[in-house]
């Protein structure tokens, strides 16, 4: 790294630089210690020099000897100290003046490196963002936010059980009309089978002869028309004015002569316009009691008409 010349250095990726400059004061800490430690070291030879200088010209026992290399060695000793102290003075002031809490705090948060810092900064400006967002929808202070929250929380838990007690009695309710219609329709059913019933015994009784085997209900309506036009063969009634009216034989054929009625289940594609046209041409009022022509339309009727 240290033969790289300028344009290589402008080559250098991002994370390379983030990583010099996390480890530049590391680096100038280990380098000044070095170099204190070796002054230092230079400092003892003092008094050794001089003890071996003062032995060329003084005995060992020499009294001014001992007095001259026991001043030396307290000297030394003192600058040796107090250049400890000073080397330690520009270490300090050396090191970034950030607050002691403030390391403790990024080694809490796991942020080690300057990446991780700005990843940091970054989820905070989105959170305090998002703060923000939520006061201005909420029209609160963000202080509030959390209070807020937990309001509409406990509202929307409130409006869902409401919900879903209403969607429950909407079932109950659909339950008990289905049921009511299920009883309507045996009771319509059953008065229509007795109907039929006493008709066919009362034919029964007066001796009439069977017809031709053809569908039950067919024979049921045949039943009712016999007795519409048998007390007066030949004739017929109003229902407006109840005055007798001709009633041929050719009539009779014509009528019997057309389709038969359909039932209607209020089924998709069914009209019943044209079930009512058709019925109605079937069985006219002209020929057929009110009362009966009722009993017939009705059991014409399907389960979901």
């Amino acid at each position: 790294m240290a033969n790289l010349n300028e344009e290589e250095l402008l080559r250098t990726p991002v994370e390379d630089e983030e990583i010099l400059d996390e480890n530049v004061c590391d680096i100038f800490l280990k380098n000044f210690e070095r170099l204190s430690n070796k002054l230092l070291s230079q400092v003892t030879t003092i008094g050794i020099t001089c003890d071996n200088e003062l032995a060329k010209s003084m005995r060992t026992d020499d009294p001014r000897r001992e007095t001259v290399v026991a001043s030396v060695r307290e000297q030394v000793a003192l600058v040796r100290e107090i250049a400890k102290a000073t080397f330690a003075e520009i270490c300090e002031l050396s090191k970034p003046k950030v607050a002691e809490r403030v390391f403790e705090l990024l080694r809490e948060g796991q942020i080690g490196s300057v990446s991780q810092l700005q990843e940091h900064m970054k989820k905070c400006a989105a959170t305090t963002k998002m703060v923000e967002e939520a006061c201005e929808t909420l029209h609160c202070h963000d202080f509030e936010v959390s209070m807020r929250v937990k309001g509409l929380s406990a509202a929307l838990n409130v409006e869902r059980q409401t919900s879903d007690e209403l969607w429950l009695q909407i079932i109950q309710k659909d339950l008990q009309i289905e049921q009511f219609r299920q009883e309507v329709e045996g009771l319509g059913q059953r008065k229509a089978n007795s109907l039929m019933e006493q008709d066919i015994g009362n034919e029964a009784a007066q001796g009439k002869t069977s017809r031709i085997s053809m569908p039950s209900h067919q024979q049921y309506y045949e039943t009712m028309r016999r007795e519409e036009f048998e007390p007066r063969r030949g004739t017929r009634q109003s229902s407006a004015t109840e005055e007798p009216i001709e009633f041929s034989l050719g009539d009779h054929i014509r009528t019997m002569s057309l389709p038969e009625v359909q039932p209607f289940c209020g089924r998709p594609g069914e009209c019943f316009k044209r079930f009512v046209s058709s019925f109605n041409m079937k069985y006219p009022r002209e020929q057929w009691r009110d009362s009966n022509r009722v009993q017939l339309f009705q059991s014409f009727l399907r389960k979901n008409a």
